[in-house]
């Protein structure tokens, strides 16, 4: 089902629904032993067989304390878990609240600066691509640049995708360090690469067409603001990289589209 962006009014609404909850329900903790991932897994059953309310206090549990007994499931609390909590935010409005709530003390976080403000905005990023809201990451991203600018240029890849999504060139072209936006896809490429030769044989060539596809777009979000902004000249040295880093047959669709000012989907969208 097709994510909606959330008026002020329905906003409002979520404000106090969320002031609601809090006070009206007492926080759900699972007993010591339970695992994060037993944690998520109730969450689901919950979900599916009715147990809204429930299935809510354990995403937010999950969300706000896994990591305190399991800093492994740093990955899997916003990507899984966060996917499976928004799937139950549009079902079930107090858990939107909710939701809406924890993204919200993400935003505040980001005014910390350091390392901390870079993961709050990282969290903002993962939370607003999956509500369709690039306005609060175009935000989020312009505190840090007046609280770190040095973060916050680091950062400016991974906001990339909203800043194209709004058509805001000036901003994204002015905080786009291309050379360091580049060679961190070509890292991760290169690492995600290795890790993949450990899967079964019949999946590594599905894993390698996935991987570059995701850097077909990684780097088509930087060639389109290249080009947006004139850069014409930047646009063809970022696609040739991108052909250097990948094998000869790999597709370089929105890399070429891009060069001609053509905005790449945004896969990170919800």
């Amino acid at each position: 089902m097709a994510a909606t962006r959330i008026s002020s009014k329905a906003r409002a609404c979520i404000v106090f629904c969320a002031w609601l909850t809090a006070s009206l329900a007492q926080a759900w903790e699972p007993a010591p032993e339970t695992s994060g991932r037993e944690v998520l897994q109730a969450a689901r059953r919950d979900a599916s067989e009715g147990r809204l309310a429930e299935a809510a206090e354990k995403h937010l549990w999950f969300h706000e304390h896994v990591l305190e007994r399991e800093p492994s499931m740093r990955g899997v609390r916003l990507s899984f878990a966060l996917a499976d909590w928004v799937a139950l935010a549009r079902r079930y409005p107090a858990a939107m609240a909710q939701l809406i709530a924890a993204r919200d003390r993400a935003v505040a976080r980001v005014e910390d600066g350091g390392l901390a403000g870079g993961q709050a905005l990282n969290e903002v990023v993962s939370f607003n691509s999956r509500l369709r809201d690039p306005e609060s990451t175009r935000d989020a991203f312009a505190r840090l640049v007046l609280r770190d600018p040095v973060v916050a240029e680091q950062a400016a890849p991974q906001v990339l995708p909203a800043l194209v999504e709004l058509n805001d060139i000036e901003f994204a072209s002015k905080h786009l360090h291309v050379d360091e936006a580049v060679g961190r896809i070509e890292r991760t490429y290169t690492q995600l690469q290795a890790t993949s030769s450990a899967l079964p044989a019949n999946q590594i060539e599905a894993m390698k067409r996935w991987q570059q596809r995701h850097v077909d777009i990684q780097l088509a979000q930087v060639v389109y603001v290249l080009c947006k902004d004139r850069r014409e000249a930047e646009a063809e040295q970022v696609v040739a990289r991108g052909r250097a880093l990948l094998a000869p047959d790999a597709p370089v669709h929105h890399m070429t589209e891009a060069q001609r000012c053509i905005a790449p989907p945004n896969e990170n969208a919800g």
